[in-house]
């Protein structure tokens, strides 16, 4: 889904600051990895690109991007999609991807991977790799 998003998207209360600037994934883009929430549903990965992506007008693999990840149970983790849209100044992309299944309860970290679309494939190959401590329940 794309479009102007008009008011912030449901995001989980169990959050935690990841903060990581992305600058290869998208050409030209640079790409803010924000948070981190889970709930009972869900792990949600909120960011920002920046410039904006014209959604109308760009090839949409030069706009979009694949998140993975795995725990340290061992427990993979895919995409199951999200929403984006323009922020109110228009300044940036905003975005959340969602992944699943739920983390184990015994799960204290996650290593989110992101791949550009370019490179997803039998041969993926992820970009950035980054370790988050999961939020307490």
């Amino acid at each position: 889904m794309s479009g102007r998003l008009e008011q912030p998207p449901y995001f989980p209360s169990r959050v935690v600051t990841i903060g990581k600037q992305v600058d290869d994934l998208l050409p030209g883009r640079s790409v803010l990895v924000k948070q981190l929430g889970v709930d009972d549903s869900a792990i949600y990965v909120s960011y920002e690109i920046r410039p904006p992506i014209e959604v109308l007008r760009e090839h949409p693999a030069r706009a979009t991007w694949l998140l993975r990840g795995a725990d340290d149970t061992g427990l993979r983790y895919t995409s199951t999609g999200g929403l984006f849209g323009d922020s109110e100044d228009g300044t940036c992309t905003q975005g959340i991807v969602s992944l699943q299944p739920c983390p184990s309860p015994a799960a204290s970290y996650i290593d989110l991977g992101f791949v550009a679309s370019g490179d997803a494939g039998p041969d993926e190959q992820v970009r950035h790799l980054v370790r988050v401590r999961l939020p307490p329940r």
